[in-house]
């Protein structure tokens, strides 16, 4: 049986100590996804160094690794959504430019109904026929080359940690609702740092040995050594 509790912690005084774990997480994943998919490091060499130098313990480490894994599937499975849907729309959009060249030729030729037409009309019925082949045209091209930048990102997964949103926010800084440049990046470090995960298992005490949730109602939370005294 699978069980999920959600609770708050009223303490405010433990909450600096959930900070400052979160931030060190949120800094330690940046790092192993830059060593595991950039620089292309093993798992098990980043485990070694990684448990050495910030003193995490195994848990720790695999929880880190399990929530990067997680976040670059779904970053992965986001990727094959938008190339599965521009395919769609280049399909569309040749289909349209068919269609606009045939009526095009249709209206050139001046045969069959569009002879029955006015000289001005069949002119400006010509130029808005132009007009959105033009556009269609246009658009193909566009939507090729974001196709062809989608499928150059096979090799490094396209990660943002923090949201690509808030990202492009620092660009319109009173669009998105902020007073200066220092209010964005004090929203984005919080943004990148603003929780953690922890693994467990269902053979350890509590099912988790990293936080576990006593008998008497306090909840336990193993720190890391780089925090240790802070």
């Amino acid at each position: 049986m699978q069980a999920t509790f959600q609770t708050k912690i009223r303490d405010e005084g433990v909450y600096p100590v959930l900070d400052a774990q979160a931030a060190l997480f949120g800094r330690l994943m940046r790092r192993l996804f830059r060593d595991l998919y950039v620089r292309g490091r093993k798992l098990s060499e980043c485990k070694k160094l990684y448990i050495a130098r910030y003193g995490l313990t195994a848990r720790q480490f695999n929880a880190l690794a399990c929530e990067l894994a997680g976040k670059v599937k779904a970053a992965e499975e986001a990727r094959k959504h938008r190339i599965e849907v521009l395919r769609e729309q280049i399909a569309a959009t040749e289909k349209a430019i068919r269609r606009l060249q045939k009526e095009n030729k249709v209206l050139s030729s001046g045969k069959g109904k569009v002879a029955e037409l006015k000289p001005h009309e069949r002119a400006v019925r010509r130029w808005r026929v132009r007009f959105r082949l033009h556009q269609k045209k246009r658009r193909l091209g566009i939507l090729r080359a974001r196709l062809l930048a989608e499928q150059q990102h096979q090799e490094v997964p396209s990660l943002c940690f923090g949201s690509r949103k808030l990202f492009c926010a620092q660009f319109h800084l009173k669009e998105a609702g902020f007073a200066s440049h220092g209010d964005w990046l004090r929203a984005w470090r919080e943004a990148r740092s603003n929780a953690f995960f922890c693994l467990g298992s269902k053979g350890e005490t509590g099912g988790n040995q990293t936080c576990t949730l006593l008998p008497d109602g306090t909840l336990r939370l193993r720190v890391p050594h780089a925090l240790v005294g802070q």
